[in-house]
Parts: structure tokens; C-alpha cells; sequence
């Protein structure tokens, strides 16, 4: 979630963040690992600090910050049942992870809004053993240094509202702006059993960006209006100090059918779709090789939008095939376990020769040791060749397609 107003191109901004997301985790994993505890069936983890980042806030130590959704968790336990009773329901049927991430957000995404936490269901994409899917909600360095019971709500935010609906489908059935809506009711009701004093300054920006003001859409003025218009007599739910969330949600259900019946959603999706495919076309044609390399993720993850492996690992070549450092080092650990591809020891290898050679010096001792992992797979000669290959490779200024027999 992002305190202030998100852009209408939520779907697409969502897409953006989980690239970055993804790729700062991945990058900084490899150098040191991370800190991970089960805590009432949920798993809380931290990403370690980017050595080479500056950050705009002092973060907050990863064990504190366990210690602080541990908190967070408990206030929803004690003052929250239903949206606790919620959450069990939740664990039952999916695997719950909260992980603290202060290198999100990145200095690539628009810092004039505080990012506070997002759920990113494709984040842990094959990454986990469980049958159940995994349901990540990511915390960013500001989220965590929020009041506890603020967090408490994001939680409820995140986990309630759009871990439930992605376990129901809802994230490719309906339009972000009811989801959106939704969340926020749920959050407005856990603020409602924490009794949180709503004359406060967060409060009163928080119920602005619910239902709008001074002409500006919140996240609900689209549902809102529609109460306003067919069910007059019910505004007053909402029209009051603590709005009445069940019965604002049983009515949010009812208009998301109405949408759904007047091919309100159908179109909505399909121009978002659109869209999107027509930013993918562009970007591969004539996108950067870190734009390029972004949306092979964004296509084999599957990152909101249909999964389109094939594609995603040809955009991933490409931007390794230009020399992309973050690409070569992915497209070598796609190689090594055979996601989206056929394992194949000399072509991650290969990859991660040509990524030492290109790496800072601060990157290449992880990408070393992974080399020196993947080494043993392969007999000296081999190796000698590929690091061979991959001088000429660099000489050349490197292929699209380097030949690299297994």
C-alpha cells in the first residue's frame, strides 16, 4: 500500500515495483543471508541492507523489526477478533509471510510517495516447498517505523484485504479500484477495534484518502458515488465517525456484481491488458536493457499480469545478450535450477563467468561463490572452455546468442 494517492496505472505501477523488488532482494541475497522465524504460523523474514545504498531514513534493525510485527500481530489477536479470526482462516489455506525489506523502496521509484507495504503474491515464486500458496506482504524502511497498531492495520490491509482476494481470484476477475476500496475498508475497521483516536492528523489524511476530498477520488469515491446514487438512504454508513464496514462490504459486493453485469469490469480489464501489451511491445523494441530485463521478469513471474515464460526468458537473454549485469547473473541462476528452462550447467556457468568479469568489485565474491557451486557440475576442460568463451564473448562486445554446448 502507498499512503498518499496511487496513480490510475495502478496495475502497471504494481508490475514496476515487483521488478524492483525482485531484483534488489535477489541481488542482495547473494551476499549474506537472511533472517527468518515462524511466529504463530506465520513466517517473518528480513532482506539484509544493500551495502551500497544511502537511504533517506536510519532503518531499523532487522531483529527489532521482527520483534515489531511480532507486536503488530499480537494487537490484531487481542483487539481485532474478527479480522484476526480472518487472518487464521488466511494461514489455513495459504503460507503467510511478512518480510521486512529496507532496501524497498528503491531509489528507481517515485520517492514522493512513503511506500509502506505491498502484497506481492509472485514474490516468493518458486522459492518455497509448501503446497500452500505463498501469500508475501512486504515491508518497506518506512512501514516498519510506523506506530505499532498503524502497522497492525496495514497488516490487516495487506493480509485480509488483498491476500483474501488474490486466495479467491479476485486479482484477475476484478478492477484494482474495488479491491483497492476494499482493503481500505478493512483497514479503516481494524483502526475502528485498536481505537485509534480518528481526530488525529493520520486518521483524518487516512479517511481523505478513503473517500476523497476537495473534488480528489480516494480509493472508495467510485463506490461511494454509486451508494450515493442507488442507495441513497445507506450513506449514511459511511457518513459518520466509524462508517459501518460489514455492511459497506456487503454493499461493495453488491456493486462489484452490478460492475461485473454491466461489462463495466470486462472492459476495464481488457483495456488495462491492453495497455500493458502495448508498454511490453515497446520496451522490448526499444527499451534500456534494465527496462528489458525488468519486464522478462515481470512476463516469467507472471507479476499481475498472464505469465508468459517463453517471452520472459527471450527478454532475459536480450538484456544479458547487452551486457546487462543483473541479466546475466538471473538468466546463470535460471540455468542452474531449470526455472522457465531446461537445467544446464554450461550455460549458468557460462553466465556467471561473463557476470564476474563485468561485476564491481563489492559483487564479485558472491558471484564467485556461486560460480565455484556450479563448477563442480562440470569438468575442468569444460570449464576452462567456457571462461575461454566468455573472454572472447566480452572482446567481441558481447551476442545475443553466445553458442555454449552443454
Amino acid at each position: 500500500m502507498n499512503k498518499l494517492f496511487q496513480s490510475p496505472s495502478f496495475l502497471y505501477t504494481y508490475v514496476i515495483v515487483f521488478i524492483l523488488l525482485f531484483i534488489s532482494s535477489a541481488m542482495v541475497h547473494a551476499r549474506t543471508g537472511p533472517l527468518d522465524v515462524r511466529y504463530d504460523g506465520i513466517r517473518i523474514q528480513t532482506v539484509p541492507v544493500d551495502p551500497d545504498r544511502s537511504f533517506d531514513v536510519n532503518l531499523m534493525d532487522a531483529k527489532k523489526a521482527i520483534r515489531k510485527i511480532k507486536q503488530a500481530l499480537d494487537l490484531i489477536d487481542k483487539k481485532a477478533k474478527g479480522l484476526s479470526r480472518d487472518i487464521n482462516r488466511i494461514k489455513a489455506t495459504g503460507d503467510v509471510y511478512i518480510v521486512y525489506n529496507p532496501n524497498y523502496p528503491s531509489r528507481e521509484q517515485d520517492l514522493a510517495m512513503v511506500r509502506v507495504a505491498l502484497f506481492l503474491p509472485y514474490y516468493l515464486d518458486g522459492q518455497t516447498d509448501n503446497a500452500k500458496k505463498p501469500l508475501p506482504v512486504i515491508i518497506s524502511r518506512h512501514g516498519i517505523k510506523w506506530p505499532t497498531d498503524e502497522l497492525a492495520a496495514i497488516l490487516v490491509h495487506e493480509l485480509v484485504g488483498h491476500g483474501d482476494q488474490y486466495l479467491k481470484g479476485l486479482t484477475d476477475t476484478a478492477r484494482s479500484n474495488e479491491l483497492e476500496c476494499d482493503a481500505w475498508l478493512l483497514e479503516e475497521q481494524a483502526y475502528q477495534d485498536f481505537g485509534i483516536d480518528k481526530s488525529s492528523r493520520n486518521m483524518i489524511l487516512f479517511r481523505k484518502q478513503l473517500g476523497g476530498y476537495n473534488g480528489r477520488s480516494g480509493h472508495c469515491t467510485a463506490f461511494l458515488n454509486h451508494v450515493r446514487k442507488t442507495w441513497p438512504k445507506k450513506m449514511k454508513l459511511y457518513e459518520r465517525l466509524n462508517p459501518d464496514v460489514p455492511a459497506l462490504r456487503k454493499l461493495l459486493v453488491k456493486y462489484m456484481a452490478h460492475l461485473e453485469k454491466t461489462g463495466v469490469t470486462a472492459g476495464a480489464l481488457a483495456a488495462t491488458s491492453e495497455y500493458i501489451e502495448e508498454e511490453i511491445k515497446r520496451l522490448e523494441e526499444h527499451g534500456t536493457p534494465g527496462k528489458i530485463f525488468g519486464t522478462g521478469l515481470y512476463l516469467l513471474e507472471g507479476a499481475g499480469y498472464k505469465q508468459d515464460p517463453k517471452r520472459g526468458i527471450r527478454l532475459i537473454k536480450k538484456a544479458a545478450g547487452q551486457n546487462y549485469l543483473k541479466a546475466q547473473y538471473h538468466l546463470a541462476m535460471l540455468y542452474d535450477t531449470g526455472k522457465g528452462v531446461k537445467k544446464d550447467a554450461a550455460q549458468a556457468y557460462f553466465w556467471l563467468a561473463v557476470a564476474v568479469r563485468n561485476a564491481p568489485g563489492d559483487l564479485k565474491p558472491a558471484i564467485k561463490a556461486k560460480k565455484k557451486e556450479v563448477a563442480v557440475k562440470l569438468g575442468k576442460n569444460k570449464r576452462m572452455a567456457l571462461d575461454k568463451k566468455a573472454d572472447q564473448w566480452l572482446s567481441n562486445k558481447g551476442t545475443s546468442e553466445p553458442s555454449v554446448d552443454s
